[in-house]
């Protein structure tokens, strides 16, 4: 089990190298051990609990690829915040606050969910706050509101130990994901610049990685991947263009991938956020069904 030290707090990495459906996972020890978004693999999380379980799983928001293994602990304490409590209680929730998608492919997701990701829907024990500083065994560590990706996505940073667990603020080549009807680019621009602004030793995110000694660079230019994308949806109105126009062009994901109609729902949300915000700051006007840059 590949796994590096900080302190009491152990960084299990996820299979290939965290990529989706794994993310990185935390294990922090003590009297009451916890777990950091178990969703590592089935083989390290199976030998977490075969080695004495855990007390308490925290989610740092509710997609399937951070939960993926919660149902490998049934008696453990769930803690996540508010906002996305909803998204964490059942698919149905789930399905409310992720991608808007047809029913077809709706009803294939709340399957994947079910039968892929062992989604059962969870009960919160405790919300977690911004700014909350509890102590997690011998383990001190700072809560960190950080929406955008979904409005209860948290950071968790352990001060004493100079280490920041960024969750889905994962710095990597695509760049960040907004696409559930409770996503925004704003607020997650907002929230990038905020966790990048904490002073540490090693900054973790749930996806590639896994350990960072500087984010802020890192940080600037996984923001320059929405400004980027900003200009090329720009520039693919230059003529009017309706949202399904635009979308069919793949700016997001650059090409098909499968499953096409997943995918498409995707790149449909996230180009439409991207155009709503073209439009509040007026570079670009909608008309007749059409968006065309100003």
């Amino acid at each position: 089990m590949e796994s590096n030290r900080f302190g009491d707090i152990t960084l299990i990495e996820g299979n290939n190298t965290g990529r989706y459906p794994f993310c990185h996972s935390l294990l922090i020890e003590g009297p009451k051990r916890t777990l950091v978004d178990p969703a590592c693999g089935r083989r390290k999380m199976e030998a977490v609990r075969e080695n004495g379980g855990v007390d308490t799983i925290i989610n740092t928001h509710f997609h399937e690829d951070h939960v993926t293994y919660n149902h490998l602990f049934p008696e453990a304490r769930v803690w996540a915040h508010n906002a996305d409590r909803g998204g964490l209680a059942s698919i149905a929730g789930y399905l409310e606050m992720s991608i808007d998608m047809a029913p077809d492919l709706r009803s294939f997701w709340a399957e994947v969910l079910a039968e892929r990701f062992h989604f059962t829907g969870w009960t919160l024990s405790r919300a977690l706050d911004d700014g909350d500083e509890i102590m997690v065994g011998d383990t001190r560590m700072r809560v960190v509101h950080t929406p955008g990706h979904t409005p209860g996505h948290l950071c968790l940073h352990f001060p004493d130990a100079e280490l920041v667990y960024l969750g889905d603020i994962d710095l990597c080549r695509f760049g960040p994901w907004y696409g559930d009807r409770t996503s925004d680019i704003d607020d997650f621009i907002e929230s990038i610049r905020k966790v990048a602004a904490i002073e540490a030793r090693c900054y973790v995110p749930s996806h590639e990685g896994p350990v960072y000694e500087e984010i802020g660079g890192l940080a600037e230019t996984y923001i320059g991947v929405i400004e980027e994308r900003d200009e090329r949806i720009l520039e693919a109105i230059g003529e009017p263009a309706t949202l399904d126009e635009v979308s069919g062009e793949w700016i997001i994901y650059g090409k098909p991938r499968e499953p096409e109609a997943f995918f498409m729902a995707s790149e449909r949300a996230m180009v439409a956020k991207h155009l709503e915000r073209l439009v509040r700051g007026g570079h670009a006007r909608l008309e007749d069904g059409r968006y065309v840059a100003v």
